[in-house]
């Protein structure tokens, strides 16, 4: 699969019609959070877009690096904070809540670590492999990894809504099939197929808003003719 400055437009320009669309079938503001992760995924693929061009174009200079620093702060600060803490919201379950409370606390670590590295290195891109490749200086084990994993997958696992485990199941997939055949470039790799995947949450929302009317609907009396 070749990634390009077109493929990160055009899912951004997809993924902010589906966003748009997702956030109209939500019925209370708990649900807004999760149901703008298009949107939000949207913007960073919008992003990486104008990274690309700046760095075939062989731009050098605060463009190129600002856009990069925005990119890390859209995969690194808000994802991981954002997934877990929509899920949260808007799910009934106590115990649960609870699991997803502590998740979030592992994404506000994460995300603080990606700052950090901005604040004191700042992340670097680079075109490898036909894809973008992000890195840093600093030092970096496995843990972190496994953390940020947990932080943007594991909430799906832990929500009591069917819906739900079907895109952090996908998302599982999507990270597997990534960290196999472009290592490297996982980061960007992960999030391009993570960035489709929200889509799914325009599904769940249809279902979800359906499932609430049909209760309702049911409860109301049937006009039968005389």
């Amino acid at each position: 699969m070749c990634f390009s400055p077109v493929a990160s437009f055009t899912a951004s320009a997809v993924l902010t019609v589906i966003g748009g669309v997702t956030l109209r079938k939500t019925k209370t503001p708990q649900e807004w959070l999760l149901a703008s992760l298009p949107l939000l995924f949207a913007a960073q693929q919008f992003t990486e877009g104008l990274l690309w061009l700046a760095l075939l174009q062989g731009k050098t200079g605060a463009g190129p690096y600002w856009l990069t620093q925005a990119y890390a702060v859209f995969a690194g600060t808000l994802l991981p904070l954002a997934i877990p803490l929509g899920i949260f919201l808007i799910e009934p379950n106590n115990i649960r809540r609870r699991w997803l409370a502590v998740f979030f606390l592992i994404g506000g670590g994460v995300a603080a670590y990606t700052l950090s590295i901005i604040v004191r290195f700042g992340f670097e891109a680079e075109i490898s492999n036909r894809c973008i490749l992000y890195r840093h200086p600093a030092e970096q084990g496995p843990h972190m990894l496994l953390l940020y994993i947990i932080a943007t997958c594991a909430a799906f696992f832990c929500s009591s809504e069917r819906g739900l485990l079907w895109i952090g199941i996908a998302n599982i997939w999507a990270f597997a099939a990534a960290y196999y055949f472009y290592q490297v470039n996982l980061v960007s790799v992960w999030c391009f197929f993570a960035a489709i995947l929200s889509g799914m949450l325009c599904l769940y929302f249809e279902h979800r808003k359906n499932a609430k009317h049909g209760p309702e609907n049911a409860l109301q009396p049937t006009n039968h003719p005389a």
